[in-house]
């Protein structure tokens, strides 16, 4: 497994609408993420880890595609939205980016989450607030 370098951008999938706010449906520039966009879940393992997709280098078409043809599918779901954004967001929080290619050469898992509920929880709310923050992230609803 390798892990990412803070350059490389990743993307989480979302299937849920109540994974972020939106006050103004017609600006997407004021939405905000929430925590559950990216919290964890444990793995087979035990460990918790969020799941995402490295989509360095790929169109939004490319990214899309990936969405729709693969996780959406493998999940029985409608894709709602996707967020991409950059490994140091994720790099910032403490956290790291393995590309562990569970299923497909793109998937990646968000680690380094802590054993507790309540601080992997806090650290989910800080890295959804430094992705809403970030001005380079991208936001699509579909």
């Amino acid at each position: 497994m390798n892990r990412l370098n803070g350059t490389e951008e990743v993307t989480r999938f979302i299937f849920d609408d109540d994974h972020y706010s939106q006050p103004n449906k017609k600006d997407l520039s004021q939405y905000r993420i929430k925590k559950n966009a990216v919290s964890p879940t444990l793995n087979s393992i035990g460990e918790y880890e969020t799941s995402v997709m490295l989509t360095s280098k790929l169109s939004e078409t490319e990214t899309l595609s990936l969405g729709n043809d693969y996780v959406a599918k493998k999940r029985g779901q409608a894709l709602f939205a996707y967020l991409t954004f950059s490994n140091s967001l994720i790099e910032k929080n403490s956290l790291y980016v393995e590309n562990d290619k569970n299923g497909h050469d793109r998937h990646c898992a968000i680690k380094g989450w802590p054993a507790s509920k309540e601080d992997w929880m806090e650290k989910s709310d800080d890295l959804a607030k430094a992705i809403t923050a970030d001005s380079n992230k991208i936001f699509k609803v579909l």
